[in-house]
């Protein structure tokens, strides 16, 4: 009822409640997956496909904004603007699969050694990999920006990935995972994992402490990014994390609050 809506009570929709045995047969799965996705595609394909994914979220824009908008109480103009946001990574990503410097790309320089005679003692070369297996959590904030944003340079990469989004936002992961599959990407190559608060922690740990998982993306708070590190550190693994979101913003006594009242909501 519009009353429910009001209070907070409505029940929009039932999600699967995923926890520790669940995120391991999604790492499992995601692993299973990486070869093929890794050594048998191109960028060019791997390219193709986040274009596609990006499109169909744009033709289901309305739908997943107005999905946006339920379940995190974001203005509905805003979630449209967040769509719009959120592809472009896709479109990024897409055009930078398929760069020089990229997955299987790399470069060629001279060696900073000399020979007796004062020439390059040779070449050095480096090739860009895919890193393996990703585990990415999201927050509630941004549904769609912080999903597309994390999932789109792993596949473009080469890797497969597995997504814990927010418990609060559910919604607007399984709907983008979804739209992935429509746009080809393989069984195992983006697994989704929807976990409540209560089983959250036990889903980040199993991300943290398996060892197939070879690099782990969150944004959030600082003190859950510490722990993430801390609960990496036995297998060594790559952190990309984006912390403490709580920013400050002050109005001194002789501001204009017309000015800070729209630079605060900007």
């Amino acid at each position: 009822s519009a009353a429910q809506f009001k209070d907070g009570s409505a029940v929009i929709a039932h999600v699967r409640r995923m926890g520790r045995d669940d995120a391991k047969d999604a790492i499992n799965r995601a692993h299973i997956a990486l070869p093929d996705w890794r050594d048998k595609t191109t960028a060019a394909y791997r390219s193709g496909i986040l274009t596609k994914w990006s499109s169909l979220i744009k033709e289901s824009a309305e739908d997943i904004a107005k999905i946006m908008t339920l379940e995190s109480g974001k203005p509905l103009a805003e979630s449209r603007g967040e769509v719009n946001y959120g592809t472009s990574f896709l479109d990024y990503y897409a055009a930078e699969a398929i760069r020089p410097n990229n997955s299987g790309g790399g470069f060629i320089s001279p060696s900073p050694f000399a020979t007796p005679d004062g020439a390059p003692r040779g070449k050095m070369m480096a090739i860009n990999e895919a890193v393996g297996v990703c585990g990415l959590i999201t927050p509630w904030n941004f549904p769609i920006a912080m999903i597309t944003r994390k999932v789109g340079p792993a596949l473009a990469a080469g890797c497969t990935c597995v997504l814990k989004p927010s418990e609060l936002t559910p919604l607007t992961a399984i709907a983008l995972e979804t739209l992935a599959k429509r746009a080809g990407v393989p069984e195992g190559v983006f697994e989704l994992v929807t976990a409540d608060r209560e089983l959250t922690r036990e889903v980040g740990d199993e991300m943290c402490v398996n060892s197939i998982i070879k690099k782990i993306s969150f944004t959030g708070s600082t003190p859950v990014g510490k722990l993430l590190m801390k609960q990496s550190s036995d297998t060594v693994k790559r952190l990309s994390l984006e912390l403490g979101g709580n920013a400050s913003f002050i109005v001194f006594d002789d501001a204009d609050l017309d000015i800070a009242v729209n630079a605060a909501m900007s």
